[in-house]
């Protein structure tokens, strides 16, 4: 009976041995395959699908996240974008090797202007197709256009600047500014101008008046350079990309400051025609700021300038457009009547 009760203990200790390593193995496996879960493709430890974390190292890291380093990281493709959308960036031509992001002042340019926008569908085609021509444009900009809700608009205005072309004014609702007092000739001037450098961060240093009417009253209360132009492409009035590219490349020559409107589809695609084929003749395409300054040409509040071609004062007159007379390139009103 001893020996039957002792046989018994054993079988039942050894019962109980077995179960307990059962029991670790099991147990070892869980906390393995757990463990498995917190870890990616290539064993680094991660957050658990809820978000908890579970050590210190984890806390510095949710910390890093959330001031942005795992989002920067996650979009360097788009860091990569921005490089060429400096305005140095991203302006030759793969076509035929040559980058025009350094001027020859030496060479022939010319400043397209494009007045009454932004608007998105035509300004950003423009803008596009200089960047790819490797140069810049200015754009004579209402301030209405520029107010709050304006999304779209202000979004392509401020694309425009970041491709390295200028933003200027040409009022903020376009009235004649001949037809209003001092006082309000200033409010229109003003407003435009704070409303685009409250979104560009961009100073506007020239006015456009629309129409190109000026008096004497305008001259003394604008407070800034006002750009006529020398090549009117009409192309507001035949919205005819023929037309206008015809007109263009017909009467373009060095120190031409162009008009045109960045509101029609058919004057973006006349744009786009117009810059290849101007490059091949060397044409270089610049602000009127720049053009301003390579032809050293100091621009003075109140005074109109670019109603001729703005000349290369180190070169011999060719026409009357191009006199070596300095006030052609700008009229003074007190010798001069006002365009119509």
């Amino acid at each position: 009976m001893n020996g039957m009760r002792q046989r018994r203990k054993i079988v039942m200790v050894g019962v109980l041995l077995m179960t307990g390593m059962v029991l670790l193995i099991d147990a070892f496996a869980l906390g393995k395959k757990i463990h498995s879960k917190f870890q990616d493709a290539n064993g680094q430890t991660v957050k658990a699908d809820d978000g908890t974390i579970s050590s210190e190292d984890d806390r510095t890291a949710e910390g890093s996240s959330a001031s942005g380093t795992d989002k920067n990281t996650s979009k360097e493709p788009d860091t990569d974008k921005s490089d060429t959308d400096k305005p140095d960036a991203g302006k030759s031509d793969p076509d035929d090797g040559i980058s025009m992001t350094v001027v020859d002042p030496d060479g022939p340019m010319v400043a397209f202007t494009f007045d009454d926008g932004p608007y998105s569908p035509v300004t950003d085609r423009i803008v596009a197709a200089f960047e790819k021509n490797g140069g810049s444009c200015t754009f004579f900009n209402l301030g209405e256009r520029w107010e709050s809700g304006m999304t779209d608009y202000i979004r392509s205005g401020q694309n425009a600047v970041a491709k390295g072309d200028e933003i200027a004014t040409h009022t903020y609702n376009h009235p004649d500014l001949t037809t209003l007092s001092p006082e309000a000739i200033r409010n229109q001037v003003n407003k435009s101008c704070k409303l685009i450098e409250k979104n560009t961060g961009k100073p506007v240093a020239l006015l456009r008046p629309p129409g190109g009417a000026v008096n004497e009253t305008v001259s003394a209360s604008v407070g800034k350079p006002m750009i006529l132009w020398s090549v009117d492409t009409q192309d507001w009035k035949n919205r005819d990309a023929d037309m206008v590219y015809d007109t263009a490349i017909s009467q373009i020559q060095d120190g031409s400051v162009v008009l045109m409107h960045d509101l029609y589809e058919t004057t973006a695609t006349a744009v786009e025609r117009l810059l290849p084929e101007l490059k091949k003749q060397g044409y270089q395409f610049v602000t009127v700021s720049e053009l301003c300054e390579y032809r050293n040409v100091e621009l003075e509040d109140g005074n109109i300038y670019g109603n001729n071609t703005i000349k290369n004062p180190d070169k011999p007159a060719t026409d009357e457009g191009n006199s070596d007379d300095a006030s052609a390139d700008y009229i003074n009103y007190d010798d001069e009547e006002s365009p119509e």
